[in-house]
């Protein structure tokens, strides 16, 4: 496979993974409702859906629980892949930046800080809880 194929292959596939990992991440987050208003900034997703459901004590634990250990699976499931992830999505980076000018590739390497950063409050919020 020439390299230019390999490259738009490269990245097709981090595009794909990016794609669904922000949309599991916005899924996960918002539900199917994506009008639902979004939640105050000193509030986590957790708060606002045990507010929205008016759980009691004892439901918001077992509900926590629950979370706990489906964010032990799903790190379990992901581990695994994430080096590949990572590699794809830097592989999509570098062949997007190539084909900018250099005040795009400026401006595209702000926009990427700003998304990390971005990503970096949301986790914060979520209490390191990305899911």
């Amino acid at each position: 496979m020439d390299r230019s194929k390999l490259l738009a292959a490269a990245f097709l596939a981090g595009a794909f993974t990016l794609g669904a990992t922000v949309g599991w991440g916005f899924d996960r987050t918002m539900g199917s409702d994506v009008t639902a208003p979004l939640p105050t900034a000193q509030k986590s997703v957790y708060e606002d859906f045990a507010a929205e459901l008016q759980l009691s004590p004892d439901q918001k634990a077992a509900v926590d629980s629950i979370l706990d250990d489906r964010r032990r699976v799903m790190d379990s499931l992901i581990a695994p892949v994430r080096p590949q992830m990572q590699a794809a999505r830097d592989e999509a980076q570098k062949a997007i930046a190539a084909r900018l000018s250099p005040e795009q590739q400026a401006r595209y390497q702000s926009y990427l800080a700003r998304r990390a950063e971005e990503q970096e409050r949301w986790r914060a919020q979520q209490g390191g809880k990305a899911y």
